[in-house]
């Protein structure tokens, strides 16, 4: 009875010992994502950035000639930067049945592919890339495949600080939030505004689908008085899947998203879609 009790003992050693060696190995291979609360960017001349969410890449319903339009764009110009705001991919990989059934059965690429695809894109952008906030949809599954992706990167949320010259502006990047509403669409964005980020002249926000730019004035001490500043919504390239059907509109939205917004050593001038600021932001570069 000792003797086997004694041998007992001595595989169970050897079996946490041999796991305790697995692990080890799988740390040295893996590299902790980098996360961030601010990042600063710094430029001489005016800039436009271009907002994008809810891409969903990997899913039937998203509007993959738009995306390609819109990274050529990035490219077509000196000055065009780009903030990526959560959910870049569906990545259906969650033993969620509700959300399975709803998301996993519209899904061209299995999750695997889609994070594959996910990490190219974002070192593909990287020179153009000013941010990446992880959405609810990247954390469906481990976040170990964005160890490598050497961009600015948060967790559902990140403020970036801009100086264009001598001006400084704030924006405040906001994947989900619990304020959402069906009724105003801005009324997240001014909860954030008035509880987490006063200081903030932009307030951009996803996860709904929901394209929204507004301006609204807020101060920001009582000697400056009310300043304008912008909330927007990055809506989503993804169209008429279940989730916007039911909480937020029935209609197609791809062709309404992406907004972008340029800064100047004067103001911060928004555009609900990115053409729009494209054209005039080509205009000043001309004049200045």
């Amino acid at each position: 009875m000792r003797k086997r009790k004694s041998s007992t003992q001595k595989l169970l050693l050897k079996l946490v010992q041999e796991l305790k060696e697995l692990k080890e190995t799988i740390e040295g291979f893996e590299e902790p994502v980098l996360l961030s609360d601010v990042v600063e960017h710094e430029f001489d001349k005016p800039v436009c950035i271009v907002f994008l969410s809810d891409l969903h890449v990997g899913s039937v319903h998203s509007d993959y000639e738009r995306l390609e339009g819109i990274v050529k764009e990035l490219f077509s110009q000196e000055g065009v930067y780009v903030v990526i705001n959560g959910d870049l991919i569906d990545n259906f990989d969650v033993p969620v049945p509700k959300l399975a059934l709803e998301g996993a059965s519209s899904q061209i690429l299995s999750p695997a592919k889609q994070r594959a695809i996910a990490k190219k894109l974002l070192m593909f952008l990287k020179d153009k890339l000013l941010a990446f906030v992880i959405g609810n949809h990247e954390e469906f599954s481990s976040l170990d495949f964005l160890s490598t992706v050497k961009v600015p990167m948060g967790l559902n949320r990140l403020v970036v600080e801009l100086k264009i010259g001598k001006k400084t502006y704030n924006i405040a990047i906001v994947h989900k939030s619990r304020f959402n509403s069906i009724i105003n669409p801005t009324h997240a964005g001014i909860r954030q505004l008035h509880l987490l980020y006063p200081y903030a002249d932009v307030i951009a926000l996803g996860h709904t689908h929901a394209p929204t730019v507004a301006t609204v004035f807020y101060p920001k001490d009582m000697r400056e008085g009310l300043t304008p500043r912008i909330i927007l919504n990055s809506g989503s390239l993804k169209n008429l899947d279940a989730y916007t059907y039911k909480h937020f509109n029935p209609y197609p939205v791809s062709n309404l998203s992406v907004p972008a917004v340029v800064f100047t050593q004067e103001r911060a001038v928004p555009f609900a879609r990115v053409e729009d600021a494209l054209l005039f932001y080509k205009a000043i570069s001309h004049v200045s």
